[in-house]
Formats: C-alpha cells, sequence, structure tokens
C-alpha cells in the first residue's frame, strides 16, 4: 500500500534511545551544585578553622576589642578582603561563647 509506510510509527532507533538514556540519566545522577561551591571555599574555611585556637586562648574582652582594631585596619587602607578570614573566625568564636553562655541555667531567666 502505497502511504502505509507513513502512517507506521517506527520503533526508535537504538542511537535515539541511547541518546535518551544518557539525558534521563545525565540528569538524575547531575553532580550536586552545592560541591562546586564547597570546593570553591574549602581552603578559606581551613585558614578560617587554623585560628579556632589562637582565638579560644583570647578573654572575651580581648575578642570584642577585634572588632576595634579590624575597623582601625580597614581604615588604614587594608582590604575588607584581607580581613575577612579573621574577622570571620573571630564572628565564630563570639558566637559559640555566645551560645555556650545562653545554655547554662545562670543565662535562664
Amino acid at each position: 500500500m502505497p502511504g502505509a509506510s507513513s502512517a507506521i510509527a517506527r520503533a526508535p532507533s537504538r542511537d535515539a534511545t541511547a541518546v535518551r538514556a544518557v539525558a534521563f540519566f545525565g540528569k538524575l545522577f547531575k553532580p550536586d551544585p552545592s560541591e562546586a561551591t564547597r570546593k570553591k571555599y574549602a581552603e578559606r574555611v581551613e585558614r578560617i578553622n587554623a585560628l579556632e585556637p589562637q582565638l579560644q586562648a583570647l578573654t572575651d574582652e580581648q575578642l570584642r576589642d577585634k572588632t576595634e582594631e579590624f575597623k582601625r585596619r580597614a581604615q588604614g587602607g587594608e582590604s575588607l578582603d584581607a580581613l575577612l578570614v579573621e574577622a570571620f573566625a573571630v564572628r565564630a568564636e563570639g558566637g559559640q561563647r555566645a551560645a555556650a553562655a545562653a545554655a547554662t541555667p545562670a543565662a535562664w531567666p
């Protein structure tokens, strides 16, 4: 029958099926987008964590004074990028101390 072949649905070729399978599994097992972010900042996080023992040795007053030190250094021309690691480490230490203080019964009303 002329024209009958156009009415018959053709089975997809093996190549087309393989392409669809690769696309499907590519979407299913695509890399975690946050993995690239973790890799990007891993070195910075290591530098922040390396400051922890030094900052733990400071008194609460010395830790608070770091804020003024950062302000002076920034006003003196030091870039904010240069202060970033140390400032974040100080913030982290202050947060840990505040959380520890809030968890003690003496801090409860």
